[in-house]
């Protein structure tokens, strides 16, 4: 989940630039940016050099993308996959997005969407988030 401004094409331009030069947080930046602007499918290329460069906002972001179909075909099942990176994932910087994984993945059980409905699997998932601290 992410909140930031959408900028003006000036910054636009200034993210391009950085992007460019390798800058990972400009590149997740700048796929942020177009994500707010419905370029989903520009969106998804930045997010995904970013996710190659270790951003895991951005592997979140790639996950939401494929689940939901956008700038991309529609496959809830490799959105799941990507989720289940995260939130199998031990590092510092993935820990803030864990437990909202682990409610998308007990949510995708629950609906039987990517994966084979379980309740019994939605509630363990469901549960270890609300444990590990998802608001939801």
């Amino acid at each position: 989940v992410i909140a930031m401004e959408t900028g003006t094409v000036d910054d636009l331009e200034e993210l391009k630039k950085r992007s460019e030069t390798g800058d990972g947080n400009a590149i997740f930046q700048l796929g942020y940016r177009y994500y707010s602007l419905a370029d989903y499918a520009e969106a998804l290329k930045q997010f995904a050099r970013a996710a190659e460069m270790g951003s895991y906002q951005a592997l979140y972001q790639l996950a939401v993308m494929h689940y939901d179909g956008l700038g991309v075909e529609q496959n809830p099942a490799k959105g799941v996959e990507i989720m289940r990176k995260i939130a199998s994932n031990t590092s510092k910087r993935a820990q803030h997005l864990v437990p909202s994984a682990q409610y998308h993945i007990g949510k995708a059980y629950l609906e039987g969407h990517g994966v084979k409905q379980s309740d019994s699997a939605a509630f363990e998932w469901l549960t270890t988030a609300a444990r590990d601290g998802d608001p939801d």
